[in-house]
């Protein structure tokens, strides 16, 4: 339920958080959950338009209720030069202690 806050800004509807729930079990890491959040319509509607400080910085905040620290800069630098979409987020969830990762 803290990846649906921390990605889509909002509550899981019961058969998507059973969804995940089920994903998870059959031992898919939080790292490629994070990354098909990331790469769902309603999480680029939800940052369309900020850019990469902003960006960076409100996964920070929803994520760990706070702003990011000086690797800001770092995160930045690599959504610039990156090939791919880049999000900090499955690094972000992995700083958070294990029983905040459910």
């Amino acid at each position: 339920a803290r990846l649906y806050h921390a990605a889509l800004g909002r509550a899981p509807d019961p058969m998507g958080l059973n969804y995940w729930i089920d994903i998870r079990k059959m031992g898919v890491g939080i790292d490629a959950i994070a990354e098909t959040f990331a790469g769902a319509d309603e999480f680029a509607a939800l940052h369309a338009g900020q850019d990469n400080s902003a960006y960076v910085s409100s996964l920070f905040t929803a994520i760990l209720g706070r702003a990011p620290d000086a690797g800001l800069a770092n995160w930045v630098s690599e959504r610039r030069t990156a090939t791919r979409f880049v999000t900090p987020m499955p690094t972000v969830i992995r700083t958070l202690p294990h029983w905040m990762r459910t």
